[in-house]
Order: C-alpha cells, then sequence, then structure tokens
C-alpha cells in the first residue's frame, strides 16, 4: 500500500458524493465550519489550504472524483507523495491562502496532534 495517496484512491473509488474531504486522523481541529467554508469556496477539482510556512495541507483539503484517474496513475508511476501529482493533469486546483484560512480558524487550525501533552499545549 502506497500511504495516503492510496487512502485518497480508496476514498474516491468508495465516494458516494462528488467531493471528498480528506484529513489525518492527528488533526482535531479540523471542524464542520473549515469543512463547510472549504467546500463552500471556489469549485475546483482540488480545493487544498497553506499551512503557515506556505505548503500545501492536502490531508485538510478536498478533492473531486474527477481526480481519480491521475491519483491512480501517480501511484502506477511509482509517485507515492500526496502533493504535486497533479501538476502534469488539466485538473483545476484552488490554493487557499495561509492568510485567509488563519483569519477564520486562527493558528491551531491544522494542529498535527499525536499524543495528549500536543493537545495540551
Amino acid at each position: 500500500h502506497a500511504g495516503g495517496l492510496h487512502g485518497l484512491t480508496r476514498a474516491l473509488e468508495m465516494a458516494r458524493f462528488e467531493r471528498v474531504a480528506v484529513t489525518a486522523c492527528d488533526m482535531p481541529n479540523l471542524n464542520l465550519a473549515y469543512w463547510q467554508w472549504l467546500l463552500g469556496s471556489q469549485p475546483a477539482d482540488i480545493i487544498i489550504p497553506e499551512n503557515p510556512e506556505g505548503f500545501l495541507e492536502p490531508l485538510a483539503a478536498v478533492y473531486t472524483k474527477t481526480c481519480l484517474e491521475a491519483v491512480k496513475a501517480a501511484l502506477e508511476a511509482g509517485n507515492l507523495k500526496m502533493t504535486g501529482w497533479w501538476y502534469k493533469t488539466s485538473l483545476r486546483l484552488v490554493r487557499v491562502p495561509w492568510l485567509e484560512v488563519r483569519e477564520r480558524f486562527g493558528e491551531a487550525i491544522f494542529l498535527n496532534a499525536n499524543t495528549p501533552t500536543d493537545l495540551r499545549d
């Protein structure tokens, strides 16, 4: 299996709806308001926010079923990364700036909590 990209493949294959919200299990601050806001943003095949460092957060993003073939092709080509597989496709990607995310949801929206201490801090 190929980690997150394999998980995205399965999610897109099994989805009952056109869009799929994808998150990591260790990101507890991605609440309903966040997902409603992201799903309500510009129409695109991929809606992916930036983190404070300006990098994309592929495990706090929305993907449409139209991404499935590109994800499968990336896996077949040996690309296991959750980012970058869309560059050689015609998929429409909307990059949501960190400042916009932070303004609505605060600095800790993308908190990666792996221990109880992470949640307390």
